[in-house]
């Protein structure tokens, strides 16, 4: 079979990581942090891995792996990794699945081939088959390769007795000449509870400066080949069932959450593709709705740090979404209209560059550490339960709410949310500025709530309805941008230079507003309209008492 890239050949013995069976059969549980070359070979020799089961000795192991998909990439469509991977004379071929049941976890299936050409007939485990089955027969390509140095060790908890092992891995992912290098920590669960991998990440990034990194190698090495930066992840759906308690759907909603902010992370540090701010601030404020709602069955003391947290991410991003919701709605389509206007094309340059600020800003606060600390207690308290480890003050009856159904609280929510937005949009027509905006709060938490609890009902009734609510919340959206466009074009109006300038870009900001202002007063009468048909949608759950 024709290769794209040869992974060369080793001169020491290699091995699939890692030497023991996984924690569970067909499940791989691991965490990776990245960090510099200096950082990794600082680690090789700190106390830590002295005390490691191996007396402080790093076995290292010179790593060739090969990943095939077809032409056109189903694999990577459907979240199914295939490798090929050199061991000494042998050849291991691994099949992985995306998270599974939950943050660390991915589906692994290892089994030997006869040379570096996948064989999908040696699958024959009954998940990993399902996943390949309709491949049989089509064309398989190597999409990329890495090439990787690994040393590691294994860790023991003294007090549990999970044993975790702990890789340092240097090197490249490469594909037609192109490479990306790869400087990372991999902590690989062999025994005990996910929990140690995050305690042990904790440790160490106490002591060394690293940082989460949720894009596998293989999420890397496709992105290389391809050509394309990272880009943007919507929000799917937790997908929950009629047969989930409250707690299991508490678990579901809050690592919906947390994906769909870490899937976003690398496309914020890209910078490329604005989608990728706007998709993280979504993600932080559907965590901080759900808190909300769950805000009875969480500890007050958890509560208050994960919502601390959470706003401090959330306003770390701000500015770059709001510069550039500016750029792209607010001055774009002046500038564009008004070509021959220097004044006004004046304040493109300013507002780039305060866009780029916000930009340095997010980078800076997901390369803190105060953001890799919370992203890792944050999952742990996910994986770990801690909801039900330390009952908030006087919540006797907290296990029993737990353990109640999800559809029972998931409609009581919906209807006190539903009630309280449409006590907001009461006299519709005759709202302030301000009472609009209170009314778009409630209508966005109204619409995560459905979102989150939809897959909850089968009836028909639900497109119709989320249809509705989410017309009605982007047109008062609109009306949002440019009420914050007002503050930003005052900053732009108000930048150092010569006084003429400042005149000129004043005059500018005016025109810009004034042009926005218009098409909100011609919108008013379909955004009335909005509303009334939010009104007369019948809801999805029952409408019962609560």
């Amino acid at each position: 079979m024709e290769r794209m890239v040869e992974p060369g050949s080793g001169d020491s013995p290699e091995e699939p990581h890692g030497d023991a069976m996984p924690a569970l059969a067909g499940m791989e549980i691991e965490l990776k942090l990245a960090a510099d070359p200096e950082v990794l070979r600082k680690l090789a020799k700190a106390p830590i891995v002295a005390d490691s089961l191996a007396g402080g000795r790093l076995v290292t192991r010179t790593l060739h792996s090969v990943y095939y998909d077809t032409p056109d990439h189903r694999l990577l469509q459907r979240g199914v990794n295939l490798r090929v991977r050199k061991v000494g004379r042998r050849f291991v071929q691994t099949v992985k699945t995306a998270t599974a049941n939950g943050i660390l976890e991915r589906g692994e299936w290892e089994t030997p081939v006869p040379s570096l050409d996948p064989v999908l007939a040696a699958v024959t485990q009954p998940e990993p088959r399902s996943l390949l089955a309709d491949l049989a027969g089509e064309p398989l390509v190597a999409v990329f390769a890495t090439r990787i140095k690994r040393q590691k060790t294994k860790l023991a908890e003294t007090d549990t007795g999970a044993v975790v092992e702990i890789a340092l891995d240097q090197g490249d992912v490469e594909t037609l000449g192109k490479r990306q290098p790869v400087n990372e920590v991999e902590l690989e669960l062999v025994a005990g509870a996910p929990s140690a991998i995050y305690r042990l990440a904790q440790r160490l990034i106490a002591d060394f400066p690293l940082r989460t990194e949720w894009r596998s190698k293989s999420a890397r090495g496709y992105a290389l080949a391809r050509g394309r930066p990272p880009t943007a992840s919507k929000a799917d759906r937790p997908c929950l069932s009629q047969e989930d308690s409250v707690g299991d759907g508490l678990r579901a909603i809050l690592m919906h959450c947390f994906k769909h902010w870490t899937d976003n992370e690398a496309v914020v540090l890209d910078g490329s593709d604005i989608e990728g701010v706007h998709q993280m601030r979504v993600a932080l404020r559907r965590l901080r709705s759900a808190l909300g709602l769950f805000r009875d069955v969480i500890p007050p003391a958890d509560l208050a740090w994960l919502q601390e947290e959470s706003r401090w991410l959330a306003g770390s991003l701000g500015p770059a979404r709001d510069w550039d919701v500016f750029c792209t709605t607010v001055l774009g389509p002046v500038a564009g209209f008004a070509a021959g206007d220097a004044a006004l094309h004046a304040l493109t340059p300013l507002a780039e560059e305060k866009r780029r600020e916000g930009y340095r800003t997010a980078a800076a606060a997901i390369g803190d550490p105060r953001y890799t600390r919370f992203a890792l207690r944050f999952a742990e308290w996910v994986e770990d339960a801690g909801w039900r480890h330390a009952p908030p003050d006087g919540a006797a009856a907290q296990p029993a709410w737990l353990d109640r159904p999800m559809a029972d609280l998931a409609a009581t929510i919906l209807r006190d949310r539903h009630r309280k937005a449409l006590k907001a949009g009461r006299k519709f027509t005759e709202l302030s500025p301000q009472a609009r905006h209170r009314l778009r709060i409630q209508l966005k938490k109204l619409r995560y709530a459905a979102d989150f609890f939809r897959d909850l009902y089968k009836s028909k009734r639900v497109r119709g309805y989320m249809t509705a609510l989410s017309r009605l919340q982007d047109a008062l959206g609109q009306l949002n941008d440019v009420s914050v466009a007002r503050g930003l074009l005052v900053d732009l109006a108000h930048a150092p230079g010569e006084p003429d300038a400042q005149v000129a870009r004043a005059f500018a900001a005016g025109e810009v507003l004034g042009w926005h202002q218009r098409l909100a007063a011609e919108s008013t009468e379909e955004l009335a309209q909005d509303w009334q048909d939010f009104k007369e949608t019948p809801p999805f759950w029952p409408t019962g008492a609560g």
